[in-house]
Protein backbone atom coordinates (compact mmCIF):
# COMPACT_ATOMS: atom_id res chain seq x y z
CA UNK A 1 0.00 0.00 0.00
CA UNK A 2 2.59 2.47 0.83
CA UNK A 3 4.81 2.02 -2.68
CA UNK A 4 1.60 2.53 -4.81
CA UNK A 5 0.75 5.23 -2.56
CA UNK A 6 4.64 6.76 -3.33
CA UNK A 7 3.70 5.89 -6.94
CA UNK A 8 0.75 7.63 -7.09
CA UNK A 9 2.29 10.66 -5.41
CA UNK A 10 5.44 10.89 -7.32
CA UNK A 11 2.93 10.23 -10.93
CA UNK A 12 1.25 13.26 -9.21
CA UNK A 13 4.15 15.29 -9.17
CA UNK A 14 5.43 14.67 -12.67
CA UNK A 15 1.67 15.48 -13.78
CA UNK A 16 2.01 18.85 -12.25
CA UNK A 17 5.25 19.79 -13.06
CA UNK A 18 4.94 19.07 -16.66
CA UNK A 19 4.93 23.11 -18.09
CA UNK A 20 1.23 22.58 -19.71
CA UNK A 21 -0.31 21.39 -16.62
CA UNK A 22 -1.20 24.99 -15.32
CA UNK A 23 -2.60 25.77 -19.03
CA UNK A 24 -4.56 22.89 -19.25
CA UNK A 25 -5.70 23.09 -15.52
CA UNK A 26 -7.07 26.82 -16.61
CA UNK A 27 -8.76 25.11 -19.39
CA UNK A 28 -10.82 22.99 -18.09
CA UNK A 29 -12.02 25.44 -15.28
CA UNK A 30 -12.39 27.99 -18.01
CA UNK A 31 -15.35 25.39 -19.19
CA UNK A 32 -16.59 24.46 -15.95
CA UNK A 33 -17.19 28.28 -15.33
CA UNK A 34 -18.66 28.84 -18.68
CA UNK A 35 -20.76 25.56 -17.73
CA UNK A 36 -22.03 27.31 -14.45
CA UNK A 37 -22.47 30.92 -15.77
CA UNK A 38 -25.02 29.50 -18.38
CA UNK A 39 -26.61 27.19 -15.73
CA UNK A 40 -26.75 30.80 -13.33
CA UNK A 41 -27.76 33.03 -16.43
CA UNK A 42 -30.79 30.27 -17.07
CA UNK A 43 -31.89 30.24 -13.57
CA UNK A 44 -31.87 34.52 -13.50
CA UNK A 45 -34.11 34.87 -16.44
CA UNK A 46 -36.16 31.58 -15.62
CA UNK A 47 -36.26 30.73 -19.06
CA UNK A 48 -37.10 27.00 -18.60
CA UNK A 49 -38.26 24.31 -20.86
CA UNK A 50 -41.65 22.28 -20.50
CA UNK A 51 -44.36 20.43 -22.02
CA UNK A 52 -47.62 18.38 -20.70
CA UNK A 53 -48.02 15.09 -22.40
CA UNK A 54 -51.01 12.63 -21.72
CA UNK A 55 -51.41 14.44 -18.35
CA UNK A 56 -47.49 14.13 -17.37
CA UNK A 57 -45.80 16.87 -16.87
CA UNK A 58 -42.22 17.49 -18.48
CA UNK A 59 -40.22 20.10 -16.61
CA UNK A 60 -36.45 20.97 -18.06
CA UNK A 61 -34.32 23.13 -15.81
CA UNK A 62 -30.44 22.94 -15.22
CA UNK A 63 -30.09 19.74 -13.52
CA UNK A 64 -28.31 18.54 -16.74
CA UNK A 65 -25.91 21.46 -17.18
CA UNK A 66 -25.06 21.38 -12.89
CA UNK A 67 -23.93 17.92 -13.87
CA UNK A 68 -21.83 18.93 -16.14
CA UNK A 69 -19.96 21.63 -14.13
CA UNK A 70 -19.43 18.75 -11.44
CA UNK A 71 -18.27 16.67 -14.43
CA UNK A 72 -15.46 18.97 -15.35
CA UNK A 73 -14.30 19.76 -11.82
CA UNK A 74 -13.69 15.81 -11.66
CA UNK A 75 -11.82 15.73 -14.65
CA UNK A 76 -9.79 18.90 -13.54
CA UNK A 77 -8.94 16.51 -10.42
CA UNK A 78 -8.49 12.74 -12.47
CA UNK A 79 -5.38 14.85 -14.80
CA UNK A 80 -3.90 15.79 -12.03
CA UNK A 81 -3.38 12.37 -11.07
CA UNK A 82 -3.18 11.36 -14.40
CA UNK A 83 -5.85 8.78 -14.70
CA UNK A 84 -6.16 9.59 -18.28
CA UNK A 85 -8.56 6.97 -19.17
CA UNK A 86 -10.92 7.78 -16.70
CA UNK A 87 -10.76 11.66 -18.09
CA UNK A 88 -11.78 9.91 -21.06
CA UNK A 89 -14.51 8.39 -20.18
CA UNK A 90 -15.63 11.08 -18.48
CA UNK A 91 -15.82 13.55 -20.94
CA UNK A 92 -17.95 11.25 -22.67
CA UNK A 93 -20.25 11.33 -20.07
CA UNK A 94 -20.17 15.46 -20.83
CA UNK A 95 -20.47 14.78 -24.05
CA UNK A 96 -23.58 12.98 -23.63
CA UNK A 97 -25.24 15.01 -21.06
CA UNK A 98 -24.79 18.05 -22.79
CA UNK A 99 -26.57 16.32 -25.50
CA UNK A 100 -29.26 15.08 -24.05
CA UNK A 101 -30.20 18.86 -22.52
CA UNK A 102 -30.19 19.67 -26.34
CA UNK A 103 -32.52 16.80 -27.36
CA UNK A 104 -35.06 17.74 -24.88
CA UNK A 105 -35.02 21.11 -25.76
CA UNK A 106 -35.78 20.09 -29.21
CA UNK A 107 -38.29 17.63 -28.11
CA UNK A 108 -40.17 20.78 -26.67
CA UNK A 109 -39.47 22.85 -29.40
CA UNK A 110 -41.58 20.64 -31.86
CA UNK A 111 -43.73 19.26 -29.64
CA UNK A 112 -47.25 19.47 -31.08
CA UNK A 113 -50.40 19.31 -28.89
CA UNK A 114 -52.02 15.84 -29.25
CA UNK A 115 -49.58 14.59 -31.37
CA UNK A 116 -47.35 11.64 -29.09
CA UNK A 117 -44.54 10.46 -30.60
CA UNK A 118 -41.12 8.20 -29.26
CA UNK A 119 -39.47 11.26 -28.44
CA UNK A 120 -42.29 12.85 -25.82
CA UNK A 121 -42.42 9.06 -24.55
CA UNK A 122 -38.81 9.97 -23.37
CA UNK A 123 -39.26 13.19 -22.01
CA UNK A 124 -41.50 12.33 -19.54
CA UNK A 125 -39.37 9.05 -18.92
CA UNK A 126 -36.23 11.09 -18.17
CA UNK A 127 -38.45 12.93 -15.56
CA UNK A 128 -39.81 9.58 -14.26
CA UNK A 129 -36.06 8.28 -14.35
CA UNK A 130 -37.09 5.70 -16.37
CA UNK A 131 -35.01 6.98 -19.68
CA UNK A 132 -33.23 4.09 -21.49
CA UNK A 133 -32.34 2.88 -24.52
CA UNK A 134 -31.54 6.61 -26.16
CA UNK A 135 -28.16 6.53 -27.57
CA UNK A 136 -26.46 9.74 -28.95
CA UNK A 137 -26.60 7.96 -32.91
CA UNK A 138 -30.31 8.35 -32.12
CA UNK A 139 -29.87 12.39 -30.58
CA UNK A 140 -27.77 13.25 -33.46
CA UNK A 141 -30.25 11.43 -35.77
CA UNK A 142 -32.98 13.62 -34.36
CA UNK A 143 -31.08 16.86 -34.33
CA UNK A 144 -30.38 16.26 -37.83
CA UNK A 145 -33.97 16.99 -38.65
CA UNK A 146 -33.68 20.29 -37.40
CA UNK A 147 -32.74 21.97 -41.21
CA UNK A 148 -30.33 24.54 -39.13
CA UNK A 149 -28.71 22.35 -37.42
CA UNK A 150 -28.11 19.88 -40.15
CA UNK A 151 -26.72 22.82 -42.42
CA UNK A 152 -24.40 24.26 -39.42
CA UNK A 153 -22.92 20.90 -39.19
CA UNK A 154 -22.82 20.17 -43.35
CA UNK A 155 -21.44 23.22 -44.42
CA UNK A 156 -19.12 23.93 -41.87
CA UNK A 157 -17.42 20.15 -41.54
CA UNK A 158 -18.50 20.03 -38.61
CA UNK A 159 -19.26 15.52 -38.14
CA UNK A 160 -15.62 14.18 -39.74
CA UNK A 161 -14.07 15.45 -35.66
CA UNK A 162 -17.23 14.59 -33.60
CA UNK A 163 -17.03 11.21 -35.19
CA UNK A 164 -13.39 10.35 -34.46
CA UNK A 165 -13.81 11.63 -31.08
CA UNK A 166 -16.55 9.42 -30.27
CA UNK A 167 -14.92 6.23 -31.68
CA UNK A 168 -12.03 7.27 -29.13
CA UNK A 169 -14.16 7.78 -26.82
CA UNK A 170 -15.73 4.36 -27.09
CA UNK A 171 -12.18 2.68 -26.92
CA UNK A 172 -11.68 3.70 -23.54
CA UNK A 173 -15.01 3.28 -22.23
CA UNK A 174 -14.70 -0.59 -24.13
CA UNK A 175 -10.99 -1.47 -23.43
CA UNK A 176 -10.63 -1.91 -26.64
CA UNK A 177 -6.64 -2.14 -26.69
CA UNK A 178 -4.35 -1.93 -23.55
CA UNK A 179 -3.00 1.20 -24.36
CA UNK A 180 -6.57 2.52 -23.03
CA UNK A 181 -6.18 1.04 -19.73
CA UNK A 182 -2.47 1.81 -19.32
CA UNK A 183 -3.37 5.42 -19.91
CA UNK A 184 -4.63 4.97 -15.60
CA UNK A 185 -0.85 3.96 -14.23
CA UNK A 186 1.46 4.21 -17.22
CA UNK A 187 4.55 6.70 -16.29
CA UNK A 188 5.25 8.77 -19.64
CA UNK A 189 7.84 11.18 -20.74
CA UNK A 190 7.80 14.82 -21.30
CA UNK A 191 6.20 14.86 -25.08
CA UNK A 192 3.19 12.09 -24.44
CA UNK A 193 1.90 14.13 -21.74
CA UNK A 194 2.11 17.03 -23.75
CA UNK A 195 0.14 15.43 -26.09
CA UNK A 196 -2.48 13.98 -23.95
CA UNK A 197 -3.19 17.42 -22.52
CA UNK A 198 -3.12 18.86 -26.10
CA UNK A 199 -6.14 15.63 -26.61
CA UNK A 200 -8.03 16.61 -23.56
CA UNK A 201 -8.43 20.28 -24.10
CA UNK A 202 -8.80 19.98 -27.68
CA UNK A 203 -12.01 17.22 -27.42
CA UNK A 204 -13.73 19.41 -24.17
CA UNK A 205 -13.50 22.72 -26.30
CA UNK A 206 -14.96 21.04 -29.68
CA UNK A 207 -17.56 19.12 -27.62
CA UNK A 208 -18.79 22.76 -25.52
CA UNK A 209 -18.29 24.38 -28.72
CA UNK A 210 -20.53 22.52 -30.84
CA UNK A 211 -22.60 22.62 -27.61
CA UNK A 212 -23.18 26.14 -27.94
CA UNK A 213 -23.47 26.31 -31.56
CA UNK A 214 -26.62 24.00 -32.12
CA UNK A 215 -28.01 25.67 -28.57
CA UNK A 216 -27.86 28.45 -30.14
CA UNK A 217 -29.69 27.32 -32.82
CA UNK A 218 -32.18 25.35 -31.13
CA UNK A 219 -33.33 28.27 -28.74
CA UNK A 220 -31.42 31.00 -29.18
CA UNK A 221 -33.43 33.27 -26.02
CA UNK A 222 -30.71 30.95 -23.67
CA UNK A 223 -27.95 32.93 -24.90
CA UNK A 224 -29.40 36.34 -24.24
CA UNK A 225 -28.28 38.57 -21.82
CA UNK A 226 -30.05 39.41 -18.16
CA UNK A 227 -30.68 43.08 -19.39
CA UNK A 228 -33.98 43.01 -20.29
CA UNK A 229 -34.88 41.17 -17.13
CA UNK A 230 -32.01 43.30 -15.02
CA UNK A 231 -34.86 46.50 -16.00
CA UNK A 232 -37.76 44.68 -15.43
CA UNK A 233 -36.65 44.16 -12.26
CA UNK A 234 -35.53 47.56 -11.43
CA UNK A 235 -39.19 48.98 -12.50
CA UNK A 236 -37.48 50.71 -15.78
CA UNK A 237 -38.80 50.66 -19.26
CA UNK A 238 -36.02 47.89 -20.61
CA UNK A 239 -34.41 49.88 -23.56
CA UNK A 240 -35.52 48.95 -27.32
CA UNK A 241 -34.15 45.53 -28.27
CA UNK A 242 -31.88 44.66 -25.13
CA UNK A 243 -33.79 41.28 -25.73
CA UNK A 244 -31.47 40.58 -28.15
CA UNK A 245 -28.39 41.19 -26.74
CA UNK A 246 -25.80 38.33 -25.90
CA UNK A 247 -24.75 37.58 -22.80
CA UNK A 248 -21.19 38.92 -22.89
CA UNK A 249 -19.45 35.75 -21.14
CA UNK A 250 -21.34 33.62 -23.94
CA UNK A 251 -20.51 36.06 -26.68
CA UNK A 252 -16.65 36.13 -25.18
CA UNK A 253 -16.75 32.34 -25.28
CA UNK A 254 -17.93 32.46 -28.89
CA UNK A 255 -15.16 34.70 -30.29
CA UNK A 256 -12.57 32.38 -28.25
CA UNK A 257 -13.64 28.83 -28.62
CA UNK A 258 -16.71 28.87 -31.47
CA UNK A 259 -14.84 30.85 -33.77
CA UNK A 260 -11.94 27.66 -33.79
CA UNK A 261 -14.10 25.45 -34.86
CA UNK A 262 -15.22 27.46 -38.47
CA UNK A 263 -14.11 31.14 -39.35
CA UNK A 264 -17.71 31.32 -41.00
CA UNK A 265 -19.73 29.70 -38.18
CA UNK A 266 -20.40 32.85 -36.26
CA UNK A 267 -21.48 34.86 -39.92
CA UNK A 268 -23.76 31.56 -40.10
CA UNK A 269 -25.09 31.80 -36.03
CA UNK A 270 -25.62 35.63 -37.63
CA UNK A 271 -27.47 35.24 -41.09
CA UNK A 272 -29.85 32.76 -38.98
CA UNK A 273 -30.75 33.35 -35.72
CA UNK A 274 -32.22 36.81 -34.55
CA UNK A 275 -29.65 37.60 -31.68
CA UNK A 276 -27.61 40.50 -31.58
CA UNK A 277 -23.59 39.08 -32.23
CA UNK A 278 -20.95 41.84 -31.94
Amino acid sequence: MDFYKDSLERRRECIMSHPSFEETKLKIEDLASFIRNFTDLIWWKGNFAFLIHKNKFFFLQTEIMDSTHSTLLSIRQLVEIGHFSDVNVLMRKVRDDLFLFLYLLEVVNRYQLGNETTHERNATKWMENKLENLTISDILTYLMKNESIKKVIMEHNLRKAWDNIGKNFNNFVHGNGKMYAQLNYANFDYKTIDKIFNDITFKLSYIVSVFVVLLTLIKPSLISSSDYVDALELGIQPVEGSQYNIAPFIQEFIDTYVIKLHPDIKNFLKDNVYMRFD
